[in-house]
């Protein structure tokens, strides 16, 4: 008699992708994205408007973490539509995520959907997730246990220095 085995990480994963299907939560809402887009990109266009008029002064500080905001925005929207969400068509969802990643923001939407989708293949699995590795960031500490060096401390402190360490990053990986 032969008995298989189900990895339970796997069940458990399928039954809460069935309990969200059967909730809903992956219908496209059309009338949600078509407010979201416009309004964002309505103040996108309002952010670097503003910028132009204030010139040289200290409330571009002001507006450089508003349009900061404004760029996150227009990030999910760009995720969303490597997500094939937004749009039932492929071809709308890609010129949405090429406006909005190549023009708008300046990140490579066709560099970008083929890493995050192996991302999503392989969460956290080291070799396997283009995001965790030998890097700045998500790598597990190198040596001996409780060694102190750099790499050491870098991987031990890495949530909390994400936001400091981002500053220094010179571009994508």
């Amino acid at each position: 008699m032969q008995t298989t085995t189900v990895d339970a990480s796997k069940a458990g994963f399928r039954e809460l992708a069935l309990q969200v299907r059967a909730a809903g939560l992956l219908y496209r809402r059309p009338g949600y994205y078509i407010l979201k887009i416009c309004l964002t990109v309505l103040a996108f266009a309002a952010g670097w408007a503003a910028l132009v008029t204030v010139g040289n002064s200290w409330a571009t500080l002001g507006l450089a973490a508003l349009l900061g905001a404004i760029f996150t925005q227009l990030g999910f929207i760009g995720h969303d539509a490597g997500h094939q969400q937004v749009f039932r068509s492929s071809r709308a969802n890609r010129l949405l995520g090429l406006t909005v990643g190549n023009a708008l923001t300046g990140l490579g939407f066709g560099w970008w959907v083929p890493k995050h989708n192996a991302h999503h293949a392989h969460p956290n699995e080291v070799g396997r997730d283009p995001d965790v590795g030998d890097g700045l960031f998500a790598f597990a500490p190198t040596g001996a246990p409780g060694r102190w060096n750099f790499a050491w401390l870098l991987a031990r402190w890495q949530a909390p220095l994400f936001f400091p360490l981002m500053v220094l990053r010179l571009g994508p990986t």
